[in-house]
């Protein structure tokens, strides 16, 4: 075979590969097992693509929230206490607002490290507990 006739076999092979590659990605697209939408807001969990409305956490006397804030299935649902390890290995909860509030002071540069109070399941402060956002 001339070496004319195999660059033409090689790019043939190569367009056909191509062409391949870009149906199997914009199907995969189009039937949403693949995104080209990047979640960059910290703020948040990462989200189901199609949320149940079920809610995943419990309610304590005081009709707050509190559970895992991975458990939410978008930011309605995320627990007004959210669950975290104390920086003395007490299990506890930090409040979502004071979560917020810290990740937003952290990645404006406004301080390296939040610390914020840890809380039990009623909302009561925990003496001596605290969590650090960022650092």
């Amino acid at each position: 075979m001339s070496k004319i006739g195999s660059k033409k076999i090689i790019i043939a092979v190569s367009v056909v590969c191509a062409v391949a590659l870009a149906v199997a990605v914009v199907s995969l697209v189009n039937r949403g097992e693949a995104s080209t939408n990047i979640n960059t807001n910290a703020n948040v969990g990462s989200y189901p693509l199609n949320p149940a409305s079920v809610d995943y956490h419990e309610t304590n006397s005081r009709g707050q929230t509190f559970g895992s804030l991975a458990d939410a299935t978008s930011p309605d649902t995320e627990p007004d206490l959210i669950l975290v390890e104390a920086s003395n290995g007490t299990e506890g909860y930090i409040r979502l607002l004071d979560f917020r509030d810290g990740v937003e002071s952290v990645q404006s540069g406004e301080v390296t490290i939040a610390i914020v109070n840890v809380y039990d399941s009623e909302g009561n402060l925990i003496e001596d507990t605290f969590f650090e956002i960022g650092g």
